[in-house]
């Protein structure tokens, strides 16, 4: 054992863990087959956020396997897989079925179309041209539900990786508790066992008398009925010896 039993410390948080709890940015997917919208889109919204950009269904795929987004602002038609096709996808992907999915339109406004947007995953519409306080207020809704949730997520993981570090502190102490019993024990089975009367007292009180005594003077100096005393002059070495030779 390294130190007395109760001393123990509980791991602390490391600065490094402290940094990686820091919040984290929020990433918003654009996918739009146009370039020119897709950089006006970015310029509306790369303060809120790391904007990725997709210029297909296909590449927005890709990006949402390689790690978390807040929202998806998703173009409805594009060439091979469309928007459609794109949502119904994400979210058949259990990585990637509770990300809000936004889309963006220039045509098709009637009802119809609207249901079938919403029938395939989509939690809102916004319609091109774009207006860029509408985008910015959809997009900043979402943004702020990400970061509040990786922060619960974070305390969460936080607080269980302090309870986790108590109990193995606590268990731990109990091991070191019981290794000291059982080292005592043994310790005083072996003093028990030998052929000698073990006789402490502090060297300088004033009244002389044992703070410890092992073994019993019958068993090792043959005698039944004496009882000692120790005083100031005989000293404890000459009371034993006088019951010795009794």
């Amino acid at each position: 054992m390294n130190g007395p039993v109760g001393e123990i410390a509980v791991p602390r948080v490391t600065e490094e863990a402290a940094q990686n709890s820091e919040t984290e940015r929020a990433r918003i997917l654009l996918v739009d087959d146009d370039e020119r919208n897709l950089l006006a889109l970015a310029t509306v919204l790369e303060d809120l956020g790391e904007v990725v950009l997709a210029h297909s269904g296909e590449e927005a795929l890709r990006h949402l396997l390689r790690g978390e987004f807040a929202v998806i602002l998703l173009d409805v038609y594009m060439p091979g897989i469309d928007g459609y096709e794109t949502a119904q996808i994400i979210r058949s992907r259990e990585q990637t079925k509770g990300i809000p999915i936004v889309f963006l339109s220039a045509v098709n406004k009637e009802t119809e179309h609207l249901m079938r947007g919403y029938s395939m995953g989509a939690v809102d519409y916004v319609f091109k041209p774009v207006d860029p306080i509408v985008l910015r207020s959809k997009a900043t809704v979402f943004v702020d539900l990400f970061q509040k949730t990786k922060e619960v997520e974070r305390k969460a993981a936080h607080e269980q990786a302090l309870m986790d570090a108590t109990i193995r502190a606590n268990a731990e102490r109990l091991r070191a508790e019981q290794e000291l019993r059982r080292s005592e024990q043994r310790q005083a089975a072996i003093i028990q066992s030998l052929p000698m009367v073990l006789y402490l007292e502090p060297f300088d009180a004033r009244d002389r008398g044992p703070t410890y005594v092992s073994g019993t003077f019958t068993r090792s100096l043959g005698s039944r009925s004496r009882k000692f005393r120790v005083s100031p002059r005989s000293g404890t070495i000459g009371c034993i010896r006088k019951i010795a030779m009794a």
